[in-house]
């Protein structure tokens, strides 16, 4: 019974990285079964090693110090998929900033989670601007002329959505009168509103420096993050 209890505690001590517990209750097995079943030791030998294993292990977790996940937050623990298989499908680059940003919910360090999440929008973002035809920004040297491209993830959001903008009117503008232009409508418009309202309402803040957020205040944006991921998702992809 004692063997198979210091097999179980030795697993999942080795899964906490605490290998001088694994090696204590490796060497306890050894000095315990060399004569099983043939001879079994006195049950005062299995008394000693079992307290000494006990003991052992108390004062190695006492060295240690451990997170506690209150049970209204433990759904946002380690998920790959916090915001739904859509998402998870169509941005593959944004999953472990989605996966931090439920873990830092689940740890209650709200800017944490803020700064996650505004990561995160920009895959999204970046994504949009592929389905309309732009992988790089087009600008030019009001001095010399020259024309340049910039890739997306080396331009700030203000230029980004400046020419996203141009990009959704001529698109809804050169559609005909329809149910085409009506999705194009419902679409674009509010993705666009959303990702600039989030860049004015948190990101430039959390990113600056002017900004701390609580966990419910991260809630109330993570909420809305995966509100527009998961209707980007419904339509555009980094693939």
């Amino acid at each position: 019974m004692l063997i198979g209890q210091l097999i179980h505690a030795s697993r999942l001590c080795e899964v906490m990285e605490m290998l001088d517990v694994v090696h204590t209750f490796n060497r306890i097995q050894v000095h315990l079964a060399p004569n099983l079943p043939v001879v079994s030791p006195d049950a005062s030998v299995f008394a000693i090693e079992a307290r000494h294993a006990r003991e052992f292990l108390i004062t190695e977790l006492q060295k240690r110090r451990f997170l506690f996940i209150a049970p209204e937050r433990a759904a946002y623990l380690d998920q790959d998929a916090l915001f739904g298989k859509g998402v998870f499908d169509a941005f593959p680059s944004a999953r472990p900033d989605i996966r931090e940003g439920g873990n830092c919910l689940a740890a209650d360090c709200g800017t944490a989670a803020v700064f996650h999440l505004m990561r995160a929008v920009e895959w999204g973002l970046r994504a949009l601007c592929v389905d309309l035809g732009f992988r790089r920004l087009r600008t030019k040297n009001r001095k010399t002329g020259k024309v340049t491209y910039m890739p997306l993830g080396w331009t700030d959001w203000e230029t980004i959505l400046n020419q996203l903008k141009a990009k959704v009117t001529e698109r809804v503008g050169k559609t005909k009168r329809g149910p085409k232009k009506q999705l194009y409508q419902e679409f674009y418009y509010p993705a666009l509103q959303d990702i600039e309202g989030i860049k004015d309402a948190w990101r430039n803040h959390v990113m600056h420096t002017r900004r701390e957020y609580t966990p419910k205040g991260a809630g109330d944006v993570f909420d809305y993050v995966r509100r527009l991921l998961v209707n980007l998702s419904s339509r555009v992809s980094e693939c």
